[in-house]
């Protein structure tokens, strides 16, 4: 199951937190090393968005059924992932 949060730390960012099944099956169940976290910036998903648009809808040279690649930015600090920015 994902849950996306907006984090209190900074709340222009959404996050995500993927657990295990028997984690989310027990509310009593205290958090372990296998919980993950993504932090998407805004800017990031409107650039990821942009560039998939673009392709698929023929504004770019490439054909639309071409493969859409692209750059991530961030840092991973454990299984604490945060994404700040993308690249085409």
């Amino acid at each position: 199951m994902m849950d996306i949060d907006s984090p209190s730390s900074s709340p222009v960012m959404a996050e995500v937190n993927s657990k295990t099944s028997s984690e989310s099956n027990n509310p009593q169940s205290t958090p372990r090393q296998s919980e993950k976290n993504l932090m998407v910036h805004p800017l990031a998903i409107i650039g990821m968005s942009d560039h998939y648009t673009r392709i698929q809808m023929g504004g770019s040279p490439l054909h639309p059924s071409s493969p859409v690649l692209g750059l991530l930015f961030g840092w991973q600090d454990g299984l604490d992932i945060t994404i700040v920015d993308s690249e085409e």
